[in-house]
């Protein structure tokens, strides 16, 4: 009898063996890429000083604009949207990682029937003067657990932390989409700064043109024609004006909005006291794209997919799984923490 069971034993074991011969998770590699004669540019940089290493405040070196991205990274919607994102990502990975620790449950009912005394069971229980009211009191604990055999709990918690280092990933391109913005709209409100300050001083000079061909029209020199000529052209240079400030005003609500702020005056400097860096080295191509967070995210994202492929052939094949109940069940409340009040029972599959 003990051989059997022993054989019996050693079956289950080898054939569990062999079923997870045939499926086994499959750990995710980079791929390498030789991207040395992906190259269209006869002149590839040989430098490793990458501009993908460099700060943007070492960039951005206008102090009021700096002082802007620092209010946006602070207070724009899609960065606080993203920073959620990885808090409810990191809740994920913490119950992927719990599922390699048995499941706890409690849990407490109270149940009242009340028979019919015209059914069958209700007779009987009146005939023989018993109460056909039923009261049952329980107070149940479960525990479950289930073996990692096919790698799904561990192909699950990889895929969750994946995904967490997608969110992280994507927070940050988040950053440096909203550092873009703001500084891209900065310069064009400087720009357009600078040609307002132009359509103003011409404006200067065709009011000056007007009047002096007012006067040589007086004295006889110049005809109607020309007179409404020039002042065809002052009234153009105060339309450009108008449009200049429209548009103005339009990117200092753009740049509020970046900066999660109601639509007001934008502080900035000017145009010709900007400061450029002609030493800025791109380096390597293949450094800015090892270094684009969007570039990163996607990879977590082929990495979680990955994974979840694993999970989802890993479901093709049976689990084992234990589960535990037991508790008390009295119909006295007075008996219902006693030692004959206690049950239990033990499942697997």
């Amino acid at each position: 009898m003990k051989k059997n069971i022993i054989y019996r034993i050693s079956a289950i074991v080898v054939l569990a063996l062999v079923a997870q011969s045939c499926f086994t998770a499959k750990e995710y590699k980079r791929p390498e890429i030789k991207a040395e004669n992906l190259y269209r540019t006869e002149v590839v940089a040989q430098d490793s000083a990458s501009l993908a290493d460099v700060a943007w405040d070492k960039l951005f070196t206008d102090p009021v604009l700096q002082q802007h991205i620092r209010t946006g990274l602070q207070h724009n919607f899609d960065i606080r949207i993203a920073i959620q994102n990885i808090v409810a990502s990191e809740a994920s990975l913490k119950q992927a990682k719990a599922s390699y620790f048995p499941t706890v449950g409690l849990g407490a009912d109270w149940t009242h029937q009340e028979l019919s005394k015209n059914s069958q069971f209700g007779q009987v229980i009146s005939a023989s003067g018993g109460n056909t009211n039923v009261d049952q009191y329980q107070l149940t604990a479960n525990l479950g657990w289930e073996a990692d055999i096919w790698g799904k709990i561990r192909s699950n918690k990889r895929a969750a932390n994946a995904t967490y280092l997608q969110t992280i990933a994507a927070n940050q391109a988040v950053k440096t989409q909203v550092i873009t913005d703001i500084a891209s709209t900065y310069y064009q409100l400087l720009s357009l700064d600078a040609q307002l300050k132009v359509a103003e001083t011409t404006l200067v000079n065709r009011n000056e043109s007007v009047e002096i061909i007012v006067a040589l029209k007086d004295a006889g020199n110049v005809n109607e024609v020309g007179v409404k000529q020039t002042e065809a052209q002052k009234y153009a240079t105060e339309l450009i004006i108008e449009d200049l400030k429209n548009n103005i005003i339009l990117l200092e609500n753009s740049l509020s909005i970046l900066l999660g702020e109601s639509p007001r005056s934008i502080e900035r400097s000017t145009f010709d006291a900007q400061q450029l860096n002609p030493e800025i080295k791109t380096g390597f191509s293949a450094s800015l794209l090892r270094n684009r967070p969007d570039v990163v995210a996607a990879e977590y994202n082929f990495i979680s997919n990955f994974e979840m492929v694993n999970v989802a052939r890993s479901n093709f094949y049976p689990s084992f799984k234990i589960t535990a109940t037991g508790g008390l069940q009295s119909i006295d409340l007075k008996e219902w923490f006693s030692v004959n009040s206690l049950f239990a029972n033990v499942l697997t599959g």
